[in-house]
């Protein structure tokens, strides 16, 4: 297959803008959080039955460019935003079981944010870093190692979901990123009932601060001084995506017609890297033709 593919590494990456599909008004913000979930690129499918197991294997290559990427729910400024690379797909289902396995190796990915681009001009024109140090700084030509796994398994009258994902990427501005959460629900005639408890979190890579210091602190004081917001900038830009989160759902789905749903959410989220605490009342409808 070739011509536009999606990035499947969610449970519910094919139909991630159907919000008819799944039970929550959108899947949680942590584990589904890659910038780009479809581009250009081609596809090998591979399905059968082994026993009683139904198999689904898929190698994807895939290319996207975004012109003005910005994080969803984010006061970032748009920004150039490009990755190529490969994912794989093993998903099984037996029963009521479903899991799934889903691989993404980027060889190749840009985001270009007009902040952090003026700071790594701004580290080099000191002429007192090595070139590293903007390199572990700016996401520019990195590579990353995207894993997402899940499990489910449906009896019917009642559900329950489990999603983990990690990004791992080369040294930069982006944070190291583990996700999970578990989702639980009951059906009631055209009703379903859910719960879900989810964690995030997001570790610094420190990488271009912790080369800078050596050459700070053998700077005479009064050079330091004239040095300390910059390197202090730095700490604080490799910081921005910092998170130590965690958060509960509760919802209700009212499928009121064959083609559409009625839902309701109350989502407390919790975040103590910053320190944070937010409530929030959702209601949609969801359509499906």
């Amino acid at each position: 297959m070739a011509g536009r593919q999606r990035f499947n590494l969610y449970k519910y990456s094919d139909y991630i803008d159907v919000g008819y599909a799944y039970h929550w008004i959108t899947p949680p913000r942590g584990v589904y959080s890659l910038p780009f979930n479809s581009g250009e690129g081609v596809g090998l499918v591979y399905s059968d039955l082994w026993g009683n197991t139904e198999v689904g294997l898929t190698y994807k290559y895939i290319t996207t460019s975004v012109s003005d990427y910005a994080p969803v729910g984010s006061s970032t400024p748009p920004a150039p935003f490009s990755a190529k690379g490969h994912i794989m797909n093993f998903n099984f289902s037996t029963a009521g079981f479903e899991y799934g396995l889903n691989v993404g190796i980027v060889t190749d990915f840009s985001y270009e944010l007009p902040a952090l681009l003026g700071l790594g001009e701004a580290i080099s024109q000191t002429g007192l870093f090595d070139d590293q140090v903007v390199n572990d700084l700016l996401a520019i030509e990195d590579s990353a190692l995207l894993i997402g796994a899940n499990v489910k398994y449906d009896a019917g009258k009642w559900f329950i979901l489990a999603e983990y994902t990690r990004i791992d990427v080369d040294p930069s501005s982006f944070n190291i990123q583990d996700s999970a959460f578990v989702s639980a629900g009951v059906r009631y005639h055209d009703f379903t009932f859910h719960l879900t408890y989810g964690i995030d979190k997001g570790d610094p890579q420190y990488d271009a601060y912790d080369a800078m210091l050596p050459v700070y602190n053998a700077l005479p004081p009064a050079n330091q001084a004239a040095l300390a917001p910059l390197v202090m900038g730095t700490k604080a830009a490799l910081e921005a995506q910092q998170e130590d989160s965690s958060y509960y759902i509760i919802g209700t789905r009212w499928d009121f017609h064959p083609s559409a749903a009625l839902k309701l959410e109350y989502t407390n989220y919790s975040n103590d890297k910053p320190t944070s605490d937010e409530q929030l009342l959702s209601m949609a409808v969801d359509l499906v033709f």
